[in-house]
């Protein structure tokens, strides 16, 4: 099934064995709308030669060469559409999804046919910052306490995100109380730096790492935008 989640277009399908039997992928026709929105048509087929399109795989974004052709069975049928050299990456029974992000194709597999591929986290011209240190014993990353303050001094211990309705209260310290949110994870490579942070207060914050992927991506968006990162 094809699907759009903003500038992200994909489709799946069940990874069959003869699609590994025969060394080639059978490409659905969403599938095949996915890559025509990348400028890729299928191949004329029996040449046997033809030409390696770039792709990357997964969300470590490793480089893949891929060929989309139409592999002709039977002259009295049109010519079945084709991904080839993937074939060794792929899992009967697993769903390979193909997405367009507006600049180039990638693939996934996964266990899941829900899976959203909502990709690399948006990439703005954010400052370096020392690579992120997961903690021992805890399934989180381990922050820098000043910038988390600062993140919500700067915010004047308010909920930056706009037209928030959470009823604020008071922490024991006598301030609003209000959350640090890393608009691009930790987990995704974000720099553990102010430009990077957002005060939320605790639904918001929930909301952002926990709503629909459509709504986390549209959430990020706009926090991006808040630090000056529009477009994104």
């Amino acid at each position: 099934m094809y699907q759009s989640i903003g500038n992200i277009h994909f489709a799946s399908k069940e990874v069959a064995p003869n699609d590994i039997n025969k060394g080639a992928l059978f490409v659905t026709v969403d599938q095949q709308t996915v890559l025509s929105m990348a400028g890729l048509e299928p191949e004329g087929g029996g040449t046997g030669n033809y030409t390696l399109r770039q792709g990357f795989w997964g969300e470590g974004r490793e480089y893949v060469a891929f060929t989309y052709y139409g592999a002709q069975r039977n002259a009295a049928r049109p010519a079945e559409p084709r991904i080839g050299r993937l074939t060794t990456r792929l899992t009967v029974g697993m769903f390979l999804f193909v997405v367009w992000y507006g600049n180039d194709i990638t693939f996934y597999l996964s266990e899941r046919a829900d899976f959203v591929p909502l990709g690399p986290a948006p990439s703005p011209d954010l400052p370096p910052a020392a690579p992120p240190v997961r903690v021992r014993g805890y399934s989180g990353w381990q922050r820098d306490t000043e910038v988390m303050a600062a993140a919500k001094e700067r915010a004047d211990y308010r909920c930056e995100y706009p037209g928030c309705t959470w009823p604020p209260f008071m922490d024991a310290a006598g301030f609003s109380y209000v959350e640090t949110h890393h608009i691009v994870p930790l987990s995704e490579g974000g720099p553990d730096i102010l430009e990077n942070c957002a005060a939320l207060c605790p639904g918001c914050h929930r909301r952002a790492h926990h709503s629909s992927p459509e709504e986390q991506l549209s959430m990020r968006q706009t926090l991006l935008a808040l630090r000056g990162f529009p477009g994104t």
